[in-house]
């Protein structure tokens, strides 16, 4: 083995074992914010299939067909874990959702079908892929699957950059956390960048990517480390009076809250609270709950059950639902049981559902 093969798999194994052992700081921690962290850890662990699986293949010299599946299907995640990642690290009231379930389908299924499907006889691993049209574009398709993802992170980031902006003071945490998911996204769009490159037009050369990524992944810790309050330090949740809004963001503000409520009927979901409602309009949830407390009712509560309470009014009038009961109109309109239906109509409309319904029926 040649003293250049041998340094190229010390470096790859290099940043494999870098990132091992910072996830694995972060899985342990029990400082900060620990479910950020551990989305964060699993990130790295994503990468690791990337890059181990490489580092692998170049130390035993072929290609087993199931690890290339496994280093392959890493690209179905990594989007996936990042977004999840940076809603962790900026809401102190995140919560993984079943719903959530959904982004790691893909990956699941490719891991499982890989057992399955053969490669294209009398070729061995990654030379498949090129050789193969079906291999070839599925590998194409792993890196636009990925750059889709890219594109959703970077959206979320932007809308995360209009709340930072209107932080007349923003903490030196909250700066290094904005520096930090930049620094991020911006590695994994470069690292996404040179695997494409090589993929179409076969360069940089299959090995150079690899280095560049092991290289990425170093500065990627070296950035960590300078920003380590990041991972070490919790949530300081601004105050109203720290945390001004100008009347022209608020009124927008206010305009995507109405939109979200009238137009796409939100609070028809009976688990919608304040942080799943800020979470859906990329926004920090003490602001969501200072325009809702100052601006559109005296609590989230209150607020939401006002919009079920007038969808619940027109589907007791409504003939269609003539042969719903009380109970089957109350989850229709958002409520998950009849007895806060029952005393939150009765304190806005001053009647009980049955009366209303008796009293302006269309007959």
């Amino acid at each position: 083995m040649s003293f250049t093969k041998v340094a190229l798999i010390l470096f790859f194994y290099i940043g494999v074992l870098q990132s091992v052992f910072f996830a694995l700081y972060l899985f342990i921690s029990k400082k900060g914010n620990i479910i950020a962290n551990r989305w964060l850890g699993v990130l790295l662990l994503a990468l690791v299939m990337r890059l181990g699986k490489s580092a692998i293949i170049v130390s035993i010299g072929y290609r087993p067909d199931m690890l290339i599946s496994i280093g392959l299907s890493s690209y179905l995640i990594i989007g996936a874990l990042m977004l999840l990642y940076f809603k962790a690290l900026t809401n102190p009231d995140f919560r993984f959702r079943k719903i959530d379930i959904l982004q790691f389908v893909p990956f699941l299924i490719v891991i499982t079908c890989s057992y399955w499907i053969p490669y294209p006889p009398n070729y061995s691993g990654a030379y498949k892929a090129y050789i193969s049209p079906y291999y070839n574009w599925f590998y194409r398709g792993l890196h636009i699957y990925l750059f889709v993802y890219l594109m959703i992170n970077l959206r979320w980031l932007a809308g995360y950059y209009k709340t930072f902006r209107q932080q007349k003071k923003p903490t030196s945490l909250e700066q290094a956390k904005w520096f930090w998911m930049r620094s991020l996204w911006g590695m994994l769009f470069i690292v996404w960048g040179f695997y494409m490159t090589h993929n179409i037009f076969r360069v940089p050369r299959y090995h150079t990517s690899i280095i560049i990524y092991s290289v990425l992944v170093f500065v990627l810790g070296m950035v960590a480390l300078f920003n380590a309050q990041v991972f070490t330090q919790t949530f300081s949740k601004p105050k109203y009076q720290t945390s001004p809004l100008k009347n022209q963001e608020t009124d927008e503000h206010i305009a995507q809250i109405r939109q979200l409520m009238e137009g796409e009927k939100a609070f028809k979901n009976p688990e919608l609270t304040l942080p799943r409602m800020a979470e859906m309009l990329s926004m920090p949830t003490y602001q969501l709950s200072q325009i809702v407390n100052e601006h559109l009712a005296s609590n989230f509560a209150d607020f939401i059950n006002q919009y079920r309470v007038n969808e619940a009014k027109q589907l007791l009038t409504d003939p269609k639902y003539d042969h719903y009961k009380i109970a089957g109109i109350a989850f229709e309109s958002g409520f998950n049981n009849l007895s806060s239906f029952n005393t939150a109509f009765k304190k806005r409309v001053e009647l009980t559902p049955s009366q209303y319904r008796k009293q302006y029926s269309v007959v």
